[in-house]
């Protein structure tokens, strides 16, 4: 019985423990976003945001791609260094500046890092962005995930690659969220 005990208090002890490590870490997340004629921010889908260490700014340490939203996470840094952050999006040039570094005072969750573009007056994202629900394939409900992918319109599927019909990038979205890459590969036959 004491033994069980013992094995249930070190369980709590690592679990506890593992929990509040968890909540401890430090992470970056930002907008990347410019200000119309008006000084209204607004955020920009698809922006490329690349870390760079600044003693070898060769080395890029992290990337991400801002979401529909414009927002972005980057975790797994270290948050009390300075990082080179280059920022490009469609139709802009690379922008590039120097991250604060994280004096003590943030003890846990995000280091905010939005990110102002510079863009030329009357700038607009040509991103596309289209939805579809359900609806759009009522009469194809056999059909798996790839195969109504490929019927979306100027989308196709080659070399389990998605892409436009003019060598565009596409980002799958499930209900508004980023998926994973592999869940185009693992949903061949998802119905």
């Amino acid at each position: 019985m004491k033994t069980k005990l013992t094995l249930v208090a070190l369980l709590l002890t690592i679990f506890t423990i593992n929990t509040i490590k968890a909540q401890g870490e430090l992470f970056f997340s930002g907008y990347v976003y410019f200000e119309d004629t008006s000084e209204n921010q607004i955020t920009i889908p698809f922006a490329t945001i690349k870390f760079y260490e600044v003693d070898n700014p060769n080395k890029i340490v992290a990337v991400a791609i801002s979401q529909t939203n414009g927002g972005y996470v980057i975790k797994g840094l270290d948050t009390h260094n300075k990082y080179i952050v280059k920022v490009s999006a469609p139709e802009i040039e690379e922008q590039s500046f120097i991250s604060r570094p994280n004096n003590g005072k943030i003890k846990s969750g995000n280091i905010s890092v939005h990110t102002q573009l510079v863009v030329d007056e009357g700038y607009e994202n040509p991103v596309e962005k289209q939805s579809f629900t359900p609806d759009t394939f009522e009469k194809n409900k056999d059909l798996t995930l790839v195969q109504m992918i490929e019927l979306l319109p100027e989308l196709e599927v080659i070399s389990n690659d998605i892409m436009t019909k003019d060598g565009g990038s596409v980002r799958l979205m499930v209900n508004g969220f980023n998926s994973e890459s592999t869940l185009f590969l693992n949903s061949k036959t998802t119905r």
